[in-house]
């Protein structure tokens, strides 16, 4: 009976009743104030925003008003598409443009190739006409390049990046809103009129400053400005610095470079700092003192990153420990990449010793094979470094190796530190290979954060 009712119902055809015809969309975009398309299309890189005027006719003349005017010659090497093309995109561009302010322009280009190089300047006049806040200049050539007057002297710039050519500059400058500046790779005709022109510039507001690979003299040229700055970064700048620069008050510093001959008095106001020296192979005693002397002033700081060879030298010789510091008390970050070496881990637990305020440690282990068979000076930590880290709620391990300094690290650490609320371990590339490692290990740090940590402790693992 109920197969043949099961047979019947098949047997019938039914007729699924028709859905009506799915209205479309509304294009809510599209039905916008021109004002607001112009912003959204703003953030898109300016080839794209031009693309977009075939989408809608109420996009037709959404570029006409871009707030933000970003040309990469590179764009359109990778497209096969020679100079000529990119030197026209700027141009009908920048002539399509309706008269409104440009906030940010970007302009990087190969100076040489250019059919009309000086068009360069045209560009750049643009920008500056139309009250531009940001401005980003890279032009990779060593061909002295004269940028038009107006680009020094506008009253509405805010940001200044130049990058990777050589400038002549002009007599005059005089930004009087420019807040932060970046050169990197830049070079000058004249160092003689550079000095001159950083002992009479007029840029009252600029707080903020980044010099990268550039000649030697600039650093010290900074402090002779008169700036204000808050910030000062310097990477691969060779600089001894003169006595001219403690009467900056920094609050954030950045150096990356030889170990700079510089007193402790001009890290007393720092807040944020990251440190990484290189090598200079010439005397290990007098980079050692030098190293010492950056971290002696560092007193008051809240967040500090130090990179391998900065803790090389501090781990040279004991003595260097016994300068620093009783106490960083207003450490809250602290970030150090070293060897899994016992010298170095000895002045990591040094420093967490003395930083009892400490809320988040990074540790990020170098590969120890690399050092080979080089032995190094052992000596004693001093037993007044076991301060507690009552604070210490987050810490990361970067390319784990599991030596045995690395575990005696970590019994350091949780034996000190009982409030870890976050703790994540990136394995080493030698380590995502040996899974029985990790499954065994995994379970000896799980044991460890349950047993020394509150209960809710966030634990992970990258493999």
């Amino acid at each position: 009976m109920l197969d043949g009712i099961i047979s019947f119902l098949e047997r019938i055809h039914i007729k699924e009743p028709k859905k009506p015809p799915r209205k479309p969309e509304p294009d809510v975009i599209s039905s916008l104030p021109q004002p607001i398309i112009s912003h959204i299309a703003s953030f898109l890189p300016t080839e794209e925003a031009i693309r977009s005027t075939i989408l809608s006719t109420s996009w037709r003349n959404v570029c006409s008003s871009l707030s933000n005017l970003e040309f990469n010659q590179a764009d359109f090497k990778k497209k096969k598409l020679d100079s000529e093309v990119f030197s026209r995109f700027v141009s009908h561009t920048l002539r399509s443009h309706d008269g409104s302010d440009v906030h940010k322009f970007t302009l990087k280009a190969y100076f040489e190739t250019l059919p009309e190089p000086m068009l360069v300047n045209e560009w750049i006049s643009f920008a500056v006409q139309h009250n531009v806040k940001e401005i980003y200049i890279s032009l990779h050539t060593m061909t002295p390049v004269t940028l038009p007057c107006c680009l020094f002297t506008s009253p509405t710039i805010t940001l200044l990046d130049l990058f990777n050519f050589r400038l002549k500059l002009p007599s005059v400058i005089h930004l009087s809103n420019l807040q932060h500046l970046q050169i990197e790779s830049l070079y000058f005709c004249n160092e003689m009129s550079l000095i001159n022109l950083f002992s009479n510039l007029s840029c009252p507001l600029v707080n903020s400053c980044c010099v990268v690979s550039c000649p030697p003299y600039i650093p010290d040229l900074i402090p002779k400005s008169g700036w204000n700055l808050r910030s000062f970064s310097i990477a691969n700048t060779f600089t001894n610095f003169d006595h001219n620069v403690l009467s900056l008050k920094l609050d954030t510093f950045l150096y990356h470079g030889s170990p700079p001959n510089i007193h402790p008095k001009f890290f007393y106001s720092m807040k944020t700092v990251t440190i990484s020296l290189l090598n200079r192979a010439e005397n290990l005693t007098e980079d050692c003192r030098r190293a010492t002397n950056i971290i002696v002033g560092l007193r008051n700081v809240k967040a500090l990153w130090l990179n391998r060879l900065t803790v090389k030298y501090l781990a040279h010789d004991e003595r260097s420990l016994a300068q620093l510091p009783i106490s960083f008390r207003r450490m809250k970050i602290l970030g150090f990449h070293l060897y899994p070496k016992t010298n170095q881990v000895q002045v990591l637990s040094f420093f967490l010793g003395r930083c009892p305020n400490l809320i988040n440690l990074v540790i990020k282990f170098l590969d120890g094979s690399r050092l080979g068979n080089v032995k190094e000076k052992y000596w004693q930590l001093p037993k007044s470094c076991d301060g507690a880290l009552d604070n210490l709620k987050s810490i990361a391990f970067h390319l784990f190796y599991g030596s045995k300094s690395e575990l005696e690290l970590m019994r350091c650490i949780f034996s000190r530190a009982k409030n870890i609320e976050k703790m994540v371990i990136h394995y080493s590339e030698e380590k995502q290979k040996n899974v029985a490692w990790k499954k065994i290990n995994s379970v000896f740090y799980l044991a460890l954060v349950y047993k020394l940590s509150k209960p809710g402790t966030d634990f992970y693992e990258s493999f």
